[in-house]
């Protein structure tokens, strides 16, 4: 049971069911359920998920031609009937809400995308190298038992069961406490998920799926992008929940792919505290950041082999933005442009249109200068380049994307003098009015009036409008980066606010967990009040205090609470010694005895005398339940194997009637035949019309020339097409016609008898 583990209680309960229909897995991997209309009907045209496979914390590669990473994989997929898999009980079925428990309440399919069907394409286009085919099933590829909403993967991916996946970085749930099935999860557009194989068959008490904060940031060359790493623990699959949503992982260095994760690199980027960590990028293209193999994670949780998913984010950086466009000639129809070559682009797109147009004309460049020409000499135009990088970062299978950077500054391919400078005086004027100065504070006032000097300096330069224009907004972007007084009030709030609640963390387990949280909230309410940068400083000072105090109270009580405890720990571990020693020597005392060594350590690292109870009850109640599951599995293992011989010789019956009805089938379907063939030429094209025949699935028609051979015209994929026209014939021949009826029996197309032969003459 590696899939997923749920709580033991209702494990119990689904075993004993599945039992009596021959599935003695159950637990399986989590998943999520439910999807509106509107997400339904788009899954019909087609939806993109995210796929991510690894092995050991590091990413999985396929075997396709591009040897594909399965980093963040966007897969195309739509639904498909699981019966062409020899899967038809396991389709998704109309299903009560996730408060009602989840379980399918009719026999409607639910014709939309699950996880079972990404696997089987994954498998298809990233394992096997060819389509998945029924043929495939129970294989390393993949080996499925258990029941609707209870599916096990006993092996997947060349992998055994020992495995777990997160649907949008969450153990998703078919009810609240119980896992669902990929059969049981629909997929929508835009879904994350991440499929971990481990060696060690432990990880799920300590392991962890990794995620960042962003999984595909699209930036501009020479910009940086702020990440944060965080977690969600393995250990969901025990209590039927996702734990430790968002824990921080603090300290683990960051690699880099440049290559869609065929090669990585380890970067000089290190998680800080909170998990976070700022990578720049100062050429286009796509890049892969991750963590890991090495995880510092798994050597703070002790582990002796890889227990953590690892993370992927795809970041798409465009081109920097296209500089020093100019018009180096003109002639009547033409004009030649140059620029400044960006770095790193693969092409240009050069974009031009008259002056008092809306829409652009585009066309491409592959160097740093193209020439426009079939231009009307009476109008005026404008200019405008971007450079672009090929991103394959696409489905398999489709075509690279363009990776646009920003349009450069418009240029003009001439600008009257007199009006450029009107055109100035009026740009001048909007700088001055573009802020309010009353709205900032004096050192800020200062940096603003310098700002402005600068603009309006750099306006007079400018040779021609775009470049006043480019002036103006550079100038604007400096404007925007002083902070008005109420912008620095609100930053100061926050970062008031993350100090309060790191201060809080830092102290969390020394304090009361209720007057704690109750005292940081009160805490940040008074600094979210503040009016003044003053009040923040204080109410955080105030807070600090606060929360030193009832740290100091809670440290007077620890003392009398670990001397009750001490008490508490010696009493459970005397009963756990006699429970095992009431137990013959045996496999059955060896299991019992590892419940009693797990309990105890959970009692030395319990916090309280209430929690060494509940322990101590819940191992002594696993002690018993072991003792009846031992008793219970030797009486039912006659029963099963009683059940298995009924079962086969049921699928042999079973197999021999189905050939029986095959073999009539075939033997009906051959003696079908057509009637009422009707042929004749209209415009030298053969017209031809037949009967129905009620017991097909469609015909196969054929031709010929007099004294020639057969060959097929067409083959009719529905019983509903009646009718078949011929390419142009020629004249003065005579062609020959017959029909025949076709059934698909078992997969396979079957043919009837040849209808009586029809001729005609092309005039």
């Amino acid at each position: 049971m590696r899939n997923v583990h749920m709580k033991k209680n209702r494990i119990a309960k689904r075993i004993v069911t599945l039992f009596l229909v021959f599935a003695v897995a159950v637990a399986c991997a989590p998943a999520m359920a439910f999807a509106g209309a509107d997400a339904q009907e788009k899954a019909e045209e087609g939806i993109t998920v995210y796929f991510t496979l690894s092995d050991d914390s590091d990413f999985v590669k396929g075997i396709d031609r591009d040897e594909t990473v399965l980093a963040r994989v966007p897969v195309r997929i739509s639904y498909t009937s699981l019966g062409i898999y020899g899967l038809e009980e396991f389709n998704r079925l109309e299903a009560d809400s996730f408060e009602e428990g989840g379980k399918y309440k009719n026999s409607v399919i639910v014709e939309q995308p699950t996880l079972l069907m990404l696997y089987l394409k994954a498998l298809g286009m990233y394992y096997l190298g060819h389509e998945f085919s029924k043929s495939d099933l129970n294989t390393d590829a993949l080996t499925i038992t258990g029941s609707p909403t209870s599916l096990y993967m006993a092996k997947f991916w060349g992998h055994d069961e020992n495995l777990m996946y997160f649907v949008n970085h969450e153990y998703p749930l078919m009810a609240k406490g119980w896992g669902a099935t990929s059969d049981y999860i629909l997929l929508n557009d835009g879904d994350e998920i991440d499929v971990a194989m481990f060696t060690d068959w432990n990880f799920y008490h300590y392991g962890a799926f990794a995620t960042f904060s962003n999984n595909n940031p699209k930036l501009s060359a020479g910009s940086s992008v702020t990440l944060k790493m965080t977690s969600s623990g393995t250990s969901a699959g025990l209590n039927g929940e996702t734990v430790n949503a968002g824990a921080v992982m603090a300290h683990e260095p960051i690699r880099i792919s440049s290559d869609y994760g065929r090669t990585w690199e380890q970067t000089e980027y290190v998680t800080d505290d909170k998990g976070a960590f700022t990578a720049k990028f100062e050429d286009p293209g796509v890049y892969y950041l991750s963590g890991g193999p090495d995880f510092r994670y798994q050597e703070d949780q002790g582990a002796d082999s890889a227990c953590v998913a690892p993370p992927v984010s795809v970041v798409e950086v465009s081109p920097g933005q296209v500089t020093g466009l100019r018009c180096e000639s003109t002639t009547d129809q033409s004009v030649e442009l140059k620029w400044d070559a960006v770095k790193g682009a693969d092409g240009y797109f050069v974009k031009y249109k008259k002056s008092d147009d809306s829409k652009w004309k585009s066309v491409a460049a592959d160097s740093a200068g193209r020439e426009i020409s079939g231009l009307d000499s009476r109008s005026e135009y404008s200019f405008k380049v971007s450079a672009y990088v090929d991103d394959r970062y696409v489905p398999t299978g489709e075509e690279a994307k363009k990776l646009e950077g920003k349009d450069s500054v418009a240029v003009m391919s001439s600008t009257p003098a007199s009006e450029l400078d009107l055109y100035k005086d009026a740009l001048r004027l909007a700088l001055k009015k573009y802020r309010d100065t009353s709205l900032y504070k004096p050192e800020q006032q200062t940096a603003l009036a310098k700002a402005i000097g600068e603009g309006e300096t750099a306006i007079d330069k400018a040779a021609d409008k775009d470049s006043a224009d480019s002036a103006l907004a550079k100038a604007q972007r400096e404007i925007d980066k002083i902070k008005t007084i109420s912008q620095l009030l609100a930053d100061r709030k926050k970062s008031a606010q993350e100090e309060a609640i790191n201060y809080y963390r830092d102290n969390e387990n020394k304090l009361d967990a209720s007057k704690g949280a109750s005292l940081l909230l009160n805490g940040l309410g008074e600094i979210s009040g503040a009016e003044t940068e003053e009040a923040v400083d204080a109410s955080l000072a105030n807070l600090k205090e606060e929360i030193d105090k009832l740290k100091q109270a809670k440290l007077d009580s620890d003392a009398a609470v670990e001397k009750a405890l001490k008490s508490a720990r010696e009493d459970a571990a005397k009963q756990l010694e006699e429970k095992v020693a009431a137990v013959p020597e045996g496999e059955l005392r060896n299991e019992i005895s590892l419940i009693a060594k797990n309990a105890e350590k959970k009692i030395n690292e319990a916090a309280s005398v209430e929690a060494v109870a509940e322990i101590t009850a819940s191992a002594l109640g696993d002690i018993e339940e072991t003792v009846v599951r031992a008793e219970e599995a030797a009486k039912n293992k006659a029963a099963l194997e009683a059940l298995t011989k009924e079962k086969e010789a049921a699928e042999r019956k079973a197999a021999e009637y189905a050939a029986k009805l095959e073999k009539a089938a075939r033997k009906e379907a051959e003696g079908l035949r057509v009637t009422g063939l009707k042929a004749s030429v209209k415009s030298r094209k053969g017209i031809l019309s037949w009967k129905r025949n009620s017991k097909a699935d469609g015909y196969q028609v054929q031709y010929k020339k007099k004294g020639g051979k057969y060959a097929t015209l067409k083959v009719t994929k529905n019983n509903t097409t009646l009718t078949a026209k011929t390419k142009t014939l020629k004249k003065g021949k005579k062609y020959y016609f017959r029909i025949r009826c076709c059934t698909v029996i078992d997969g396979k197309k079957v043919f009837g008898k040849w209808s009586d032969t029809k001729s005609v003459r092309c005039r």
